[in-house]
């Protein structure tokens, strides 16, 4: 929390040398105004100033392929702007809706409706939704009719999102053919540099797994112990 005067502080523990350092984002959020954030490269210490605006709203909603609303599904609104370092200079950086940044995710209502009102001016954003049943969607690979890119300030966003496709099956041991369990492995959408469609999983006690909310297309299941091995997905039909 800032304090009185709007100052604040962060402390990080030294890193040994060699070990490997990042970059941290630092947000700030105020009711009624917009949110505001900087990097910090946390190499060393750094003087940063954040300045709150007026908010700009984005909303829209939320069907599915045949028209009809979705409900309930949650979306998240990542962030692309110019961001002033401590050098002076300006740079593009990402701010993604994930948590604990709540104030950047929101869930559709009844008629399928979603709203921002907290975000800064002038921001590209990428939204990603997920819903029951459907694939896990975002607005800046997707082949729905959106125009690209998204800005805030927007009001009248539609989103299609398909029906999920999913892989299923077990993981064995090669010499015993015996389950392989509590393997964590992830499977990576392979037309997608992004994270958002790197979906993590662990096999139960048999070395059984199921991952939903896929996109038709082409994946990779890779992790320790786990030959890469290419899986083929199509979206579930309506039945």
């Amino acid at each position: 929390m800032t304090s009185e005067d709007g100052a604040f502080v962060f402390t990080a523990i030294p890193k040994p040398e060699g070990s490997t350092f990042y970059d941290c984002k630092i947000v700030a959020v105020r009711q009624n105004l917009s949110l505001g954030w900087t990097i910090w490269s946390m190499r060393e210490d750094a003087e940063l100033n954040i300045q709150l605006g007026e908010s700009k709203s984005l909303a829209g909603m939320v069907v599915d392929e045949a028209g009809e609303l979705v409900n309930g599904a949650d979306v998240y609104a990542n962030l692309m702007m110019n961001i002033k370092a401590n050098t002076g200079e300006e740079k593009k950086e990402w701010l993604p809706g994930i948590e604990p940044m709540m104030c950047l995710g929101t869930r559709t209502n009844n008629q399928g409706e979603f709203l921002f009102n907290n975000l800064p001016e002038n921001a590209e954003v990428g939204l990603l939704i997920k819903a029951s049943g459907m694939a896990t969607t975002y607005t800046t690979e997707s082949e729905s009719d959106i125009t690209s890119p998204i800005r805030t300030g927007q009001n009248n966003i539609k989103v299609i999102v398909p029906k999920e496709g999913l892989i299923k099956g077990r993981i064995l041991e090669p010499d015993t053919e015996e389950g392989n369990a509590g393997l964590k492995f992830a499977v990576v959408y392979t037309a997608s540099g992004l994270f958002y469609y790197r979906f993590v999983c662990t096999t139960d006690d048999n070395g059984a797994f199921e991952i939903e909310g896929l996109q038709t297309g082409k994946y990779l299941m890779r992790g320790t112990g786990l030959p890469h091995t290419y899986v083929n997905v199509k979206c579930r039909g309506n039945n």
